[in-house]
């Protein structure tokens, strides 16, 4: 929970996480699969004295709402299933997926550093940010080397598309390859 002042305004702002998960260590692959919630308040009326969005400090980039890092614990509902596997001891495996939609039609979407990057101040867009999904693949080749590779896809809700520039879907696909050598 945070308060105090923001310029004029008075600021009343919190946000909550909580998930349920399970992991069969005895299987074959040892999967595990959570569900989370996660919840950032947003501000109600933006005109008013009163300030609710909730401001999340030190972003920790995709730690989670995803490796698109489009969305930060601000003003956002996710609710979002992990699930992850080693079908090896040197590969590991995972699929995520998230659902966002605003917590406040008025308030705007916020990107992982916490910049407002979409806005409708009359909530006529609503409030459907849209769906994520992230596929990872990582090889372990020693216990200080390692390879990830990754794919996101993002599919523009209602809201993304009716606060994007004419021409643009607002639907995003992010591939990248990461070699890990620590020394």
């Amino acid at each position: 929970y945070q308060f105090g002042e923001l310029g004029p305004a008075d600021h009343s702002a919190a946000f909550a996480t909580g998930g349920l998960g399970r992991e069969w260590a005895q299987a074959r692959w040892k999967p595990n699969l959570w569900v989370y919630y996660d919840w950032a308040s947003g501000d109600a009326d933006p005109t008013d004295d009163r300030h609710g969005t909730f401001n999340q400090l030190f972003p920790l980039g995709h730690k989670y709402f995803g490796y698109a890092d489009l969305v930060a614990r601000q003003n956002i509902n996710d609710v979002n299933l992990i699930w992850t596997a080693s079908p090896t001891q040197k590969l590991r495996l995972l699929a995520w997926y998230h659902v966002f939609f605003l917590d406040q039609a008025r308030d705007a979407l916020y990107n992982a550093p916490g910049t407002a990057i979409r806005v409708d101040p009359t909530g006529a867009a609503g409030r459907d940010v849209g769906q994520e999904l992230d596929l990872t693949l990582q090889i372990l080749f020693s216990p200080r080397v390692d390879l990830l590779v990754g794919y996101s896809h993002f599919w523009a809700g209602d809201f993304v598309r009716a606060t994007n520039p004419p021409g643009v879907t607002g639907d995003v696909d992010f591939t990248y390859t990461q070699f890990s050598w620590k020394f």
